[in-house]
């Protein structure tokens, strides 16, 4: 098991030292029929989820799209739709 980061917090007054899991983000690149529509900075998980939820806000506020297919494409984490 690994070691957790030491934490300072400020409480009562006092400084504290904890030992806490923290959350690691990563830069995700989402791509869009070949090209790179954004980059952003989130928690590797549930990536497929992430992606087609914001296209389908991003298609219900602009215009209808239609996406076919995803895959993850490596090295940075990316999603590539169409």
């Amino acid at each position: 098991m690994s070691q957790l980061p030491t934490l300072l917090r400020y409480n009562a007054g006092n400084w504290e030292r904890l030992e806490r899991p923290v959350i690691t983000e990563t830069p995700v690149s989402l791509t869009v029929n070949g090209q790179e529509w954004l980059t952003l900075m989130c928690t590797p998980l549930d990536l497929e989820a992430l992606a087609v939820g914001f296209l389908f806000n991003e298609a219900s506020s602009t215009r209808r799209r239609k996406f076919h297919c995803c895959r993850f494409a490596p090295p940075k984490p990316m999603w590539t739709f169409g």
